[in-house]
């Protein structure tokens, strides 16, 4: 099937969704919402977790990357200290930028380009985030195209049903200042509206790292009759951050771990984000959903250039160093300027015990490379500035069905198929040898089948499990290289599997348990030199593990309450075949770890709410094996702090607030309490320090 074909199903399926009033149906019926676990938790068939606003009220996260510790199988790699940038690994899969993740809020894509450039570049500020949905089972097929790791939802509130309006000011270490107004309303029962927003800016972890942050969100719903409703979203975001990809030395940690070696670098990010869900219930009890949205993002990163050179031991490039340790900066930069866009529709239909949905969907990124002659250049000084100048895309459509059929009063099993047909385009207007040319993939089509059960053995006992594949279409530049050539590279697949079980111990005490497999194949890693591509699909893995967790909620007779959790993970996660560089150079062997997937990782924490929510009190601690930062599991650090062991550590934080009446509540949060001085990442290129003690205070009020 040709381009042209395909453009010609996207618009035969547009007009038979406009023409029936759209199909989508999420899972569960309130208003400007989309969740992918619905109502009832226990009865989700495959692993999930939840967030709740409670949760994120006593915990008080400073980023999404601390409120995701908390959950059971995900492994977070921190890189800037702010959170801004996620690399989230969800069972054993390689985390960078979160690439093998599916990322949504409000149930709408949030990366780049979901296809083409699936990385977190961007994250939702955690102060206006409602709930976190997770889903790690067959049921994540219901969505896509990311399906290897699994999805995270992040919800927003509603408008409130009474008028509510609130302000935050917080304070707090490295000079950080943040204040984040919300308002909304409900107006004639019908309507409703709300908006928030957030600036925050300050110093940094890392002296000097100034930033800036700007988030406006506005949402308005409206119950257009007994059978419609309409949901309207706005969302605004601007991010200027003096972030480096650059690290540290070994030298450099040894001698001072909070420094900046490229003050000069500046990331720049930009996105608008516009969304409409049309809900409509028929008298006969099915729901439709139609989903429209969109979104443009801008992100320029400028970094100063320094010299490299070959590592012949590791083959790898790695930094030439001065007699002190220190990088050698060149007296130029370069900008990685990248604009995206991306529209799509997803109608959904829910009836009974079907599910359908059918996905339409554009994304296109304007990838450009800009030589500046000074350090602090922001712009090319003439045409020769501009290295390279690529226009990349992608048009797909998939298809989702799926069936809930009660076996018998205890087994329920859900099977379910998703279908992806996605064409891309690699557009190169210049490259470094000035070469004009155009070449695009060709169309591919995946098939995706999974299918996920629940038992209820007892009152109190539930067992759970599934089957599904993964699949991840290949990046923009991995499927059309540099030069135009289409590298023939099919999808990344998985072959995933889980079983556990959900237990009400008493009426306080409830747990999880999950064993997992993934057998991670077709993965895209360098070709050999002989194969005349640059890229080829052999690269293997698999992931075996087991997830624990257990949360407690006690009401004491003074009517205060107390509630503790405890979450385990252990992970192997392994290469199953060798790889080369490119050269026919190994730099990694099967059996080798999986770089930045740690084998355990536990979180603890304890709460008190004394009655009325007057006093809270919250403390909790993380611990995370080490993991090795390149896929040749180097041991010993290199000179460049690039590869060696990331080590363990143990992170407490203590949170509480104090409601002083009707209006105001102050608190105060304390991360790291015990000053823990450790490395967080040796990625991109060097030592990413962890955060240092970081205390934050401020005031609530409520009106």
């Amino acid at each position: 099937m040709t381009s042209s074909h395909l453009k010609k199903l996207l618009i035969s399926v547009a007009c038979i969704s406009i023409f029936t009033g759209g199909i989508q149906a999420a899972t569960t019926k309130t208003v400007g919402q989309i969740s992918v676990i619905g109502n009832q938790l226990n009865s989700v068939p495959g692993s999930a977790d939840l967030i709740t606003k409670e949760q994120l009220e006593i915990s008080q996260p400073q980023t999404i990357n601390e409120a995701l510790k908390q959950v059971t199988g995900i492994s977070i790699r921190d890189e800037d200290g702010l959170g801004l940038r996620q690399n989230i690994s969800i069972r054993g899969v390689n985390g960078d930028r979160s690439r093998k993740v599916l990322l949504l809020e409000d149930g709408v894509p949030v990366s780049l380009a979901p296809y083409g450039e699936n990385a977190a570049y961007y994250s939702p500020e955690v102060e206006r985030i409602s709930e976190i949905e997770i889903r790690k089972g067959s049921g994540s097929i219901e969505y896509g195209p990311q399906t290897i790791g699994g999805l995270i939802n992040y919800k927003t509130p509603n408008p409130p049903k009474e008028r509510q309006l609130s302000t935050k000011l917080t304070l707090g270490s490295d000079s950080y200042k943040s204040l984040h107004y919300n308002y909304g309303n409900t107006f004639d029962n019908n309507t409703g509206a709300v908006i928030s927003i957030l600036h925050k800016q300050g110093e940094g972890p890392r002296s000097p790292m100034p930033f800036m942050v700007n988030d406006v969100t506005a949402k308005y719903t409206s119950q257009l009759n007994n059978q419609s409703d309409l949901t309207l979203k706005f969302h605004y975001y601007n991010e200027d951050a003096k972030v480096s990809y650059l690290g540290l030395s070994q030298a450099q940690y040894d001698r001072n771990h909070t420094i900046n070696p490229a003050t000069n670098d500046s990331l720049y990010v930009e996105r608008l984000g516009l969304s409409a869900i049309h809900d409509y219930y028929t008298k006969d009890g099915a729901s439709i959903q139609t989903v429209l949205y969109g979104h443009q993002i801008k992100r320029d990163w400028w970094r100063r250039d320094y010299t490299k050179g070959a590592d012949n031991a590791l083959g790898y490039d790695t930094t030439f160093l001065d007699l002190n340790g220190d990088q050698v900066f060149k007296d130029s930069n370069g900008g990685r300027n990248r604009h995206y866009k991306v529209v799509g529709v997803e109608p959904r239909l829910e009836y009974k015990d079907y599910k359908a949905s059918i996905k339409l969907h554009y994304e296109e990124e304007r990838n450009q490379r800009v030589n500046g002659d000074t350090a602090t250049a922001r712009t090319a000084k003439d045409d020769n500035g501009l290295k390279t100048d690529e226009i990349r895309s992608t048009l797909a459509t998939g298809f989702h069905t799926q069936y809930n059929h009660k076996a018998t009063d205890k087994l329920t099993i859900n099977p379910g198929v998703r279908m992806e047909l996605f064409n891309q385009k690699r557009n190169i207007l210049k490259n470094s040898s000035t070469t004009n040319t155009s070449k695009g993939t060709g169309l591919q089509t995946e098939l995706i089948p999974g299918v996920g059960f629940t038992y209820t053995a007892t009152q109190k006992h539930t067992v759970y499990g599934g089957a599904h594949k993964g699949f991840a279409p290949p990046r923009f530049s991995d499927a059309i290289d540099g030069t135009g050539v289409d590298q023939k590279l099919s999808p990344e697949r998985s072959t995933n599997f889980e079983v556990g079980l959900r237990s009400t111990l008493t009426k306080t005490i409830h747990t999880t348990a999950t064993v997992f497999h993934y057998d991670y194949q077709n993965q895209i890693i360098n070709a050999s030199t002989s194969s005349g591509l640059s890229k080829a699909n052999s690269g293997k893995s698999a992931s075996t593990g087991l997830e624990l967790g257990l949360n407690s909620s006690r009401k004491l007779k003074n009517k205060s309450s107390l509630n503790s959790s405890v979450s385990v993970t252990y992970t192997d996660a392994t290469f199953k075949s060798n790889l080369t560089d490119g050269n026919n150079n190994e730099t990694a062997t099967d059996g080798n770890r999986i770089p930045y997937v740690s084998k355990g990782n536990l979180h603890a924490s304890l709460g008190w709410t004394c009655p009325e929510d007057k006093l809270k009190m919250y403390v909790d601690g993380y611990y995370q094996t080490g993991m090795f930062a390149d896929a040749n599991n180097t041991s010993v650090s290199s000179a460049d702090g690039r590869y060696g062991i990331v080590p363990a550590y143990t992170v407490f934080n203590l949170s509480t607030s104090l409601k002083l009446n009707n209006h105001f509540t102050t608190f105060v949060s304390v991360k790291n309490m015990l000053n823990e001085i450790y490395i967080a990442s040796r990625s991109p290129e060097g030592i990413m320090p962890g955060n240092e003690r970081k205390v934050y205070a401020g005031l609530t009020a409520n009106f």
